[in-house]
């Protein structure tokens, strides 16, 4: 069994919840490159019903990190009903 580590467990936390997802687009926030210089692009996941609950679609964020200004970073939303992230 793996030991845990503080600096990875957020992120293993984070991409956990895409299990059991389906990858159903890819997605560009073309409003980001006023913040960014450039457009974002992302991946938006739809997940299985879940206890009787409908089911939910994730926006999956391709970032440097949480900041915008390192190493790579998977920024994982859950898509706002009538907003598809295009």
């Amino acid at each position: 069994m793996a030991r845990s580590n503080i600096k990875t467990d957020f992120h293993v936390k984070q991409l956990n919840r895409l299990r059991g997802g389906t990858v159903q687009n890819v997605i560009v926030d073309r409003a980001a490159a006023s913040d960014f210089g450039q457009p974002v692009y992302g991946l938006q996941i739809e997940m299985p019903a879940e206890s009787g609950q409908p089911h939910k679609v994730l926006h999956a964020w391709i970032l440097c990190d949480p900041e915008g200004n390192g190493p790579g970073f998977l920024d994982i939303q859950e898509e706002v009903q009538g907003h598809d992230g295009r």
